[in-house]
């Protein structure tokens, strides 16, 4: 149910953007939305870093490193929100690290940084 809200607010953002797109343009927009949530759907925690960064892109900005906003490669709007957990005995960026838990997803701009 949360998903499907999720899933409304950003058709309805996208809908604000582009009030005037045609009945192809809105399936493509859908089949697009879809694609995002299965990638976000497929990030579990106690996967990689690596594996998130397989589907989404670090935000750009200031970010502490185990707590980062990440955009979908699909689209630099929709972006979800990732807290991480240190493992091993790396330090600063050579730390290893594996996801402890993602936010919903949610439609901003992309800091470019």
């Amino acid at each position: 149910m949360a998903r499907r809200m999720v899933v409304y607010i950003i058709l309805a953002s996208l809908a604000v953007y582009q009030p005037s797109i045609g009945l192809s343009q809105e399936s493509q927009v859908d089949k697009l939305l879809v694609a995002i949530l299965q990638d976000w759907q497929s990030i579990h925690p106690g996967d990689s870093q690596a594996r998130l960064e397989e589907l989404f892109d670090q935000d750009g900005g200031l970010s502490a490193i185990i707590e980062r906003a990440y955009v979908s490669r699909r689209c630099p709007y929709v972006k979800v929100d990732v807290k991480f957990r240190k493992v091993g005995t790396g330090t600063g960026l050579h730390a290893t690290l594996i996801v402890e838990s993602l936010s919903k997803l949610y439609v901003d701009y992309p800091h470019n940084g």
